[in-house]
């Protein structure tokens, strides 16, 4: 691949001058082996220049060199089994020498206007040439709704399961710019079935897997993952770190359906005077919420939540919570569990993500005028067809902490009973 800058940046060699370089090698194997070379640096020390649009986040990084033709200022239209000999003659004595005792190496032969990428292996006395397709990628066009709106925003997810790795990835592909992850679970094979991680994650950290997977949709993303828990015993540290943490973020998104790491949450946004966003996927698949609460608009999370129960306890009926957060739920006699599918929990992602946007925003732009909204995906319980929806609008918007000190100042505990987490969410 040779993005603008990247050709650019090559260009720049003064003819007849060989350069260090560096190139990321990304590896697929299918029908055929398929490598895709990506210009990482150029050059050495106080020379090296890095491409803005270059090696991208992944691959292989190997060393190569790039030598700048001298004269020639055509490189010849020859089918690649002949063009590939002659360019590696094109290469002066002395440098050929030195290819051939690095034994294999990659070569980026530029004339100022075009550039080819040859791969040269040795073994023993014999050597093999081959020829890399060299393509330049579209001009980048901005497709996002809202464009670099969102590149400064920081949020802090907690969550890296189903719900909270689909609305991850999303962000980061609406040009979201920095993630603080949080989950202190490892993927199993199990999980594969809705999350958007996969095989080659199982056995590591959720959290950890996905700041990958978020550096892989944008490599310019910035992205921390910690893994700790926050309702065990440790608990009371791991918040005040999370504290300070939500102090420099700008929006907060809870996915685990995990009442006390709810409270916890919604204790330390309300204390911070941080906007948080949080979303439900009910057992079966048969919908889901998604709710926001933000400083001087809507009450205080906890207040949210807890009018948000009033309005279910209206209708009578409680929502259809799965067990262990599996978003299943048992049938009757001796049915087979319903288990929420990937569809639909990414219905519930993709909506609660145009929610976090919304809670980013002027209230001008914003796509759901209301603060929460039960959203069915099938007939049952309140919902009366696929796609009924709910919106509910919050009460007072009193309750918000005005003081400002940390939690470490103020003891966390403290923070937690005064703003009344012993609530239930």
């Amino acid at each position: 691949m040779l993005p603008p800058d990247t050709a650019r940046l090559l260009r720049l060699r003064l003819a007849g001058h060989a350069t260090d370089i560096h190139i990321t090698l990304e590896r697929r194997v299918g029908a055929s082996e398929v490598l895709v070379a990506r210009i990482a640096s150029i050059g050495l020390d106080s020379g090296l220049r890095v491409p803005i649009d270059g090696a991208g986040f992944g691959g292989r990084v190997v060393p190569g060199v790039l030598y700048r033709l001298p004269d020639i200022r055509h490189i010849p239209d020859l089918q690649p089994e002949e063009l590939k000999g002659l360019l590696y003659q094109y290469l002066p004595s002395w440098l050929r020498k030195w290819v051939e005792g690095a034994g294999d190496m990659l070569v980026v032969i530029s004339n100022g206007k075009q550039e080819v990428l040859l791969r040269v292996l040795h073994n023993g006395s014999k050597r093999r040439i081959d020829l890399f397709h060299t393509f330049e990628p579209p001009t980048a066009k901005e497709r996002r709704v809202h464009g670099k709106m969102f590149r400064e925003s920081s949020i802090c997810i907690i969550g890296a399961g189903s719900l909270g790795s689909k609305v991850a990835a999303s962000l980061a592909r609406e040009g979201v710019g920095q993630f603080i992850l949080f989950d202190n679970d490892v993927l199993w094979s199990d999980n594969l079935v809705r999350n958007e991680l996969d095989e080659m994650d199982v056995g590591h950290h959720k959290a950890v897997s996905l700041r990958h997977r978020l550096l892989r949709i944008n490599p310019a993303v910035k992205v921390g993952a910690l893994g700790m828990s926050l309702t065990s015993q440790s608990a009371v540290q791991h918040i005040a770190q999370l504290s300070e943490i939500i102090s420099t973020c700008d929006l907060v998104i809870d996915t685990t359906a995990d009442s006390g790491v709810f409270r916890m949450a919604a204790a330390i946004c309300t204390q911070k005077r941080k906007p948080l966003v949080w979303g439900r996927v009910y057992a079966g698949g048969l919908g889901g919420l998604i709710a926001r609460s933000i400083p001087s608009e809507d009450p205080p999370p906890l207040t949210a939540a807890s009018q948000l129960r009033a309005w279910c306890e209206e209708k009578g009926m409680a929502p259809p919570e799965g067990r262990e957060h599996n978003y299943g739920v048992q049938g009757d006699d001796d049915d087979e569990p319903l288990f929420a599918s990937d569809g639909d929990v990414g219905v519930i992602a993709n909506r609660l993500v145009r929610h976090a946007l919304d809670a980013l925003s002027t209230t001008e732009i914003r796509v759901h005028p209301e603060p929460a909204y039960f959203i069915g995906l099938r007939k049952g319980w309140i919902f009366d067809h696929p796609f009924d929806t709910h919106p509910v609008i919050f009460g007072p918007t009193d309750g918000w902490v005005i003081d400002s000190t940390s939690c470490a100042e103020e003891g966390v505990e403290r923070v937690m009973t005064h703003l009344g987490v012993q609530d239930d969410a």
